[in-house]
């Protein structure tokens, strides 16, 4: 076991499968904390701490974090959350469901989450607050910036950039070399085959604009 106890923040499906990757961890956890449920109540079985302020006063000494709030295109909230908390000193932990399958030359920074079924290939580096949902594939030598989002099933190929907040969803496909820029949106089985540009939001096959932010 972790020497300190970990904190799950939100309680939304997201956060539900997350639950599922702690339990088969070394961590022992603490509780959860979401600001929609009664402090003292419990939920899927863990002790409900309270909101933010419940977390601060425990102490960034005493319990490391899990951030267990879900992405949402265009919008900040996960990264957010992990700001503020760090700023105040905590640390979050990454998670890694035993069924994935990861090269030994991945390097991953704080707070990573990779899912059940996926697969990252040698090369790769995920900054801070990646998730790689279910049965993702990442192939060799990858960028993936902070809390940029790889939806489920979703396959990023070799050389890609995927740089912060941007948002790769459900089956799409990132080819060779392609670079998918800062918050920039691909829609879900979208085949991405050029530069994504800053805020853009790409659907289809190949995968054209629809939206600039």
């Amino acid at each position: 076991m972790s020497a300190l106890p970990v904190v799950l923040l939100g309680a939304g499906g997201h956060a539900h499968v997350v639950l599922d990757v702690i339990e088969l961890s070394v961590y022992a956890l603490a509780g959860v904390s979401a600001p929609e449920l009664v402090r003292g109540s419990r939920w899927l079985g863990v002790e409900v701490l309270g909101g933010d302020e419940d977390v601060l006063r425990l102490g960034c000494e005493t319990v490391l974090l899990v951030n267990g709030i879900g992405v949402i295109p265009g919008q900040s909230v996960r990264a957010r959350v992990h700001r503020h908390f760090v700023g105040r000193g905590y640390r979050f932990i990454s998670l890694i469901h035993p069924s994935a399958v990861i090269a030994a030359q991945v390097a991953m920074d704080e707070g990573v989450q990779v899912m059940a079924g996926v697969i990252i290939q040698p090369g790769c580096r995920l900054a801070t607050g990646v998730i790689v949902n279910t049965g993702a594939r990442i192939d060799h030598d990858c960028e993936i910036g902070e809390h940029a989002f790889i939806g489920p099933g979703a396959t990023v190929c070799g050389d890609v950039r995927i740089e912060a907040g941007a948002f790769i969803g459900a089956g799409a496909v990132v080819l060779p070399g392609v670079t998918v820029k800062k918050d920039a949106v691909v829609g879900a089985g979208a085949v991405v085959v050029r530069t994504v540009e800053t805020g853009v939001t790409v659907v289809g096959n190949p995968a054209v604009r629809v939206s600039r932010s």
